[in-house]
């Protein structure tokens, strides 16, 4: 569904919504699917100068893991389009949450303001079913090993820029000068068990062990990762024909990862750089047509 219309009798806030809902099947064994997701947006004009936008989206997936059909050679196994070489018990199921406003404000015809932040959110409750690991090709029989995946991730994202036109004599500027943030953390964690045999199912002939296993988690991955950003750009009108782009770009990073067995191990890997980036551009426009 999509709804939209003004909230007040100025037509100074405007709001949408759009929902979606799916639930379908497949002409794959067990595989099911269920989609929620609704979208709203608020836009506020508080002036002629300055207007903000708000907006939101969350969606949930519910489904099942699906591997395909294994190769045999180089070519897909001789075996049902249908068949799955999972378990019924698989499922995935997934949360995302993005949250975010725009602010907008002319302080005059020539300068003007932009601020942009967004929130996400991204949450995997639970992946679980056994994952291949290698096939006999003669007689058809996979190996296959318990895998389990959680994953809790956040991330921050900051803009804001400055534009302001304006002449040097003849010379037209259109001057862009801003900034930006990024953090995001990811927290994930698994149960990656190599050496437990789960039951093997012959692709050819399946019988489906449908014996869940220990979902106990053995194995962790914590991510965060720091960017911060400053440009600056210059779009000079030298001719009505001729038009010259100069302008760079210094970012700066921080990354650092912690992983190992939840009990007791750990290994922490971190890194730290920055760069500049030059940008330089030259546009020639034969006429105002063109």
């Amino acid at each position: 569904f999509d709804l939209t219309g003004p909230l007040n009798e100025e037509e100074t806030i405007l709001y949408r919504l759009n929902g979606v809902y799916d639930n379908s099947g497949s002409f794959r064994d067990f595989i099911d699917s269920e989609r929620i997701s609704i979208a709203p947006s608020v836009s506020i004009d508080f002036s002629p100068q300055t207007s903000l936008r708000l907006n939101g989206n969350f969606s949930s997936l519910e489904t099942f893991p699906d591997s395909g059909i294994p190769a045999v050679g180089d070519r897909p196994a001789d075996i049902p389009r249908d068949r799955s070489i999972s378990e019924p018990f698989s499922r995935f199921e997934s949360e995302d949450l993005t949250l975010g406003y725009t602010l907008n404000h002319e302080f005059s015809d020539d300068w003007s303001f932009r601020n942009i932040f967004t929130y996400q959110s991204y949450r995997v409750p639970e992946y679980l079913g056994p994952l291949p690991l290698s096939l006999d090709e003669t007689t058809g029989e996979l190996e296959r090993f318990p895998y389990r995946q959680r994953v809790n991730a956040d991330s921050y994202s900051l803009q804001a820029d400055f534009t302001g036109e304006f002449n040097t004599g003849s010379i037209e500027h259109r001057l862009l000068i801003g900034t930006d943030f990024n953090y995001t953390r990811q927290d994930r964690r698994f149960l990656l068990d190599f050496a437990t045999a789960y039951p093997t199912l012959n692709i050819f002939d399946p019988i489906y062990a449908n014996q869940l296993y220990d979902t106990t988690t053995n194995f962790f991955r914590d991510d965060s990762f720091y960017s911060y950003g400053f440009y600056i750009q210059d779009q000079i009108t030298l001719a009505p024909e001729w038009k010259l782009l100069v302008g760079g770009r210094y970012d700066i990073f921080d990354q650092e990862r912690t992983f190992g067995d939840v009990e007791p191990r750990e290994r922490t890997f971190s890194q730290t750089d920055s760069a500049f980036t030059p940008r330089l551009g030259v546009v020639y426009q034969p006429s105002e047509e063109d």
